[in-house]
């Protein structure tokens, strides 16, 4: 019901423990790429409650709905996230980032509706996105973070820490 990460500090010799990231969604792909000019890491996910069932193909199943595809942006190698910004409030799923030529690049498959289909009856959609608009994105803090954990979406306030206020130093 929540994705989770294991951070690695040697290149992916070896790892640390895994950890919930707070954020909520089904039993489904999602994909985190690095921009290659700031090294922010993009993540991009279903954000929606998953169903009960560990039936596939149960329309309240652990691996459905495959709606609400959102990203988000870390500025920070993931301690902190921006708001998500949906992608595709309908069906949306297996998604893929790329960067190039001053854009971050979304496939993804869909579908129309929530009906069962065959994935090959699914198109696929492709999105475009300003880089350096959503590299400005501000860090998430807890005013604009409450509402997520409201609607369930983001499941508990430690593993989403939420941007730090501005402080200065006075010598």
């Amino acid at each position: 019901g929540e994705l989770w990460q294991c951070v690695s500090r040697d290149g992916g010799t070896t790892w640390g423990p895994l950890t919930p990231t707070g954020f909520v969604s089904p039993l489904a792909n999602c994909y985190a790429y690095r921009e290659p000019t700031t090294g922010a890491t993009v993540l991009c996910w279903n954000a929606t409650q998953p169903g009960i069932y560990h039936d596939f193909h149960s329309r309240v199943g652990l691996y459905t709905p495959r709606s609400n595809l959102v990203f988000s942006v870390s500025h920070d190698n993931t301690r902190t996230w921006t708001e998500p910004v949906v992608v595709e409030a309908g069906r949306g799923q297996y998604p893929t980032i790329w960067f190039a030529a001053g854009r971050m690049f979304i496939m993804y498959q869909s579908s129309p509706g929530e009906d069962p289909m065959d994935w090959k009856d699914m198109g696929l959609t492709l999105v475009a996105y300003d880089t350096e608009e959503i590299l400005q994105l501000p860090a998430m803090t807890p005013e604009t973070m409450q509402p997520w954990i409201d609607s369930g979406l983001i499941r508990h306030w430690r593993s989403v820490a939420a941007a730090s206020p501005s402080r200065k130093t006075i010598s």
